[in-house]
């Protein structure tokens, strides 16, 4: 499976390297130029920013890639997915992160460094809280101010170094608090306090790591159901980011979400013969 990544800085490629590098073949992308110009260039309006990041996309989903990994929340704040005109799964990092924030009931710190990615975050919050039925969690977002420039500047080690202090000192003073980090950028320094001062810090990382460990991250999501009615057998071709699908038996004596694997298949006509052989075989 090969994976082509969207980044907004070129320290994001090390994260996303050393987390799922070794499950995909990853291809990197990075544009920190839309990021800048929204800043620095008041001509530059969101319709503008918006279709900049569906021309990015399109472009990378001609270049041979299975998916599309997004790792700036920026970016992924401004895509409109209704207005592509390609069908390729794009893998948004802040969901799975989402997931598991919307799981903590305490009251919780976000932090961030870049100011501009506050709005657009939260609200992407707040849909997806509403997308899974869910509460939306209690949060307060906190911006390190005057660090994000360092970062921008090339001074990485300074910059982990900034957020490192602000927790360390955080936790000191409140020793109990439930915080995470949310730019990918800002994992170094949380895993860094996270292990020096025994607590946890949350992070878009570590969710991301626990979704490329499963099986749906193959899949679109679109399927289609075969069976061999009169023996009461039935199946469901699941399709793979690459065109093709997999075959499974649904028995209901077998725990699993997809059930028995039966075959590779590459077209619908092909998994209704593949299953009814499948069905004939085991009748005996």
């Amino acid at each position: 499976m090969k994976i082509g990544c969207l980044h907004a800085h070129h320290s994001n490629i090390a994260y996303i390297e050393q987390a799922v590098g070794a499950k995909v073949e990853l291809i990197h992308f990075v544009d920190p130029g839309l990021m800048n110009r929204i800043t620095n260039d008041k001509d530059f309006d969101l319709e503008k920013a918006k279709h900049k990041v569906i021309e990015q996309i399109e472009w990378m989903a001609k270049s041979g890639v299975d998916a599309i990994l997004i790792t700036c929340t920026n970016y992924i704040a401004l895509l409109e997915e209704e207005h592509l005109e390609t069908s390729i799964p794009i893998i948004k990092i802040d969901e799975p992160f989402f997931s598991h924030l919307c799981k903590i009931t305490h009251p919780q710190i976000l932090l961030f460094t870049n100011p501009a990615t506050v709005e657009g975050t939260i609200n992407r919050l707040k849909q997806f809280a509403s997308w899974q039925n869910q509460p939306v969690p209690d949060i307060e977002a906190r911006v390190i101010e005057n660090s994000f420039e360092l970062l921008m500047q090339g001074d990485k080690e300074q910059y982990s170094d900034g957020i490192a202090d602000y927790l360390r000192a955080h936790f000191e003073l409140n020793p109990d608090t439930k915080i995470s980090v949310a730019q990918l950028s800002m994992v170094e320094a949380a895993e860094r306090i996270s292990q020096e001062l025994q607590v946890s810090i949350g992070n878009p990382l570590a969710p991301l790591v626990v979704f490329f460990s499963g099986e749906d991250i193959y899949y679109t999501g679109k399927h289609l159901h075969v069976g061999d009615w009169d023996r009461d057998k039935e199946g469901i071709a699941w399709e793979r980011v690459d065109g093709t699908m997999d075959l499974f038996y649904v028995d209901p004596n077998v725990e699993g979400f997809r059930g028995v694997f039966i075959c590779n298949v590459k077209s619908n006509e092909e998994a209704e013969e593949q299953f009814m052989k499948w069905a004939e075989s085991t009748d005996g």
